[in-house]
């Protein structure tokens, strides 16, 4: 089809999203996200200029990253700078969180030099209830008319911007928790232990709240489970230090009746050190499934749509997705809850379920929701291998597993349990042995807010 130079091209939507998915992916950075958002605005939305512009810390100023200049060309911007009480359009759509504004027939600027006519549209981007920034364009150059379709691709598309930028600062801020851990790991094993006796204390505090009960018997149990691995690496390493010092004994002798004895020694010692190895990962592992648990305490419920939040997460998933079949419902349910709760409950259960089908001929999980009387659910139903009557009663235990050695430490759907109970829901599973799995997280029916 041909097209007027004055017409905006139809985006669909779904292919957005995977556009927008492929090259989110590949980022490495904020500044990426950033440089890429404006990139897809161009060559994917087919907008004229795009920019994004971000919130300071202090949220007093408007700084600039990329953005694009009056031949449509994309532009750095990071000298770019303003005050946020000099700029009413800004502060404004701040007031109207996550809403699309768009005027018509306006002079537009470029570092505040008019530069022509036309429509401008911006959108604030938020992380729960704090603004990170906003997502900028216009029309400029080829002059196409606003339509109610842009409007949506528009908003569809600063929505995606905003989930994958937090995405990305969250993945760097644990990238860094985890490389730190990794490189200080034996000099930090006091640390760790401070890290234990804080979460008993922490325990005892919680407990005068309801919600906070659901994790004290989690957290105890968390600390002990620490403790061992670094009670076994300590005795080992005093083992290897003893050790080391009589087969330096041995060799110096230097006589044919001890060499054999030192062999058998190191034998021991390379035993001992394989051991110390896996201890320092287990506690590695357990660590690195607790970092999301930093800031969900103070995460506040928020309202969004489901059907898109299971469909971006689904998206999301590095690997499994191909299992996956989403049976989901035309009409939209929106609830408020934690975001991120919501989210890390799910992929834990979502992540057993792709374990679980991995080695079946016809692997599937479906995902689905539903609405009653009394709750509001999703649900994961698997193909795979089950869970046996003996097991079913203790698969929420923390540190339970069926997995081999190495490939679990029994945290996931202990985790998702209490994460639920946090929000006043709950997790329910049946099992058929080597037929299906489903478990079932459920919420009060108040959470729905479109009814």
């Amino acid at each position: 089809m041909q097209l007027n130079s004055s017409e905006q091209p139809s985006v669909d939507l779904h292919w957005l999203l995977s556009e927008a998915e492929h090259a989110f992916a590949h980022c490495k950075n904020l500044d990426d996200i950033c440089h890429e958002a404006v990139q897809i605005s161009l060559n994917v939305l087919c907008i004229d200029r795009a920019g994004i512009l971000l919130l300071s810390d202090d949220q007093t100023k408007v700084k600039g990253t990329w953005g694009t200049d009056k031949n449509g060309q994309i532009k750095d911007e990071h000298d770019l700078e303003m005050s946020l009480y000099d700029n009413h359009w800004m502060k404004d759509s701040l007031e109207q969180k996550g809403a699309l504004i768009v005027k018509e027939n306006i002079p537009l600027t470029s570092y505040d030099k008019e530069v022509g006519t036309g429509w401008n549209a911006i959108v604030s981007i938020w992380h729960g209830e704090k603004p990170i920034g906003w997502f900028a364009c216009d029309n400029l150059i080829k002059g196409a008319p606003m339509t109610a379709h842009l409007k949506d691709v528009i908003a569809v598309f600063g929505t995606i911007f905003g989930q994958w930028y937090i995405r990305k600062r969250t993945e760097m801020e644990l990238h860094e928790l985890t490389d730190t851990l990794e490189q200080q790991i034996y000099e930090k094993t006091s640390e760790l232990q401070a890290t234990i006796d804080s979460l008993s204390s922490t325990q005892s505090e919680l407990v005068d709240t309801e919600k906070a009960n659901a994790l004290s018997h989690f957290t105890a149990g968390v600390a002990h489970e620490i403790n061992n691995p670094i009670s076994f690496i300590k005795s080992n390493l005093s083992y290897i230090g003893k050790v080391s010092s009589k087969v330096l004994e041995s060799i110096e002798a230097l006589n044919l009746d001890s060499l054999n004895k030192p062999s058998q020694m190191l034998k021991e010692v390379d035993q001992v050190i394989d051991e110390s190895v896996e201890g320092l990962d287990r506690v590695s592992d357990i660590v690195s499934l607790l970092q999301p648990l930093n800031k969900l305490a103070d995460e506040e419920p928020q309202v969004f749509d489901v059907k898109s939040s299971i469909e971006f997460y689904i998206m999301s998933l590095e690997e499994g997705s191909e299992y996956v079949d989403l049976i989901l419902p035309d009409e939209p349910i929106s609830v408020c809850l934690p975001l991120q709760v919501f989210t890390l409950a799910l992929d834990n259960i979502v992540r057993n379920a792709v374990y679980a089908v991995k080695d079946k001929a016809n692997p599937k999980i479906s995902v689905y929701y539903f609405k009653d009387e009394l709750n509001f659910g999703v649900s994961v139903l698997d193909n795979g291998v089950g869970i046996t009557e003996e097991d079913l009663p203790n698969i929420f235990n923390a540190f339970f597993t069926t997995k081999p050695v190495g490939e679990g430490v029994g945290l996931g759907l202990a985790l998702s349990e209490n994460l639920l109970k946090m929000v006043n829901g709950a997790v329910k599973a049946k099992s058929v042995l080597n037929e299906s799995t489903e478990f079932t997280m459920l919420f009060p029916k108040e959470v729905v807010v479109n009814e």
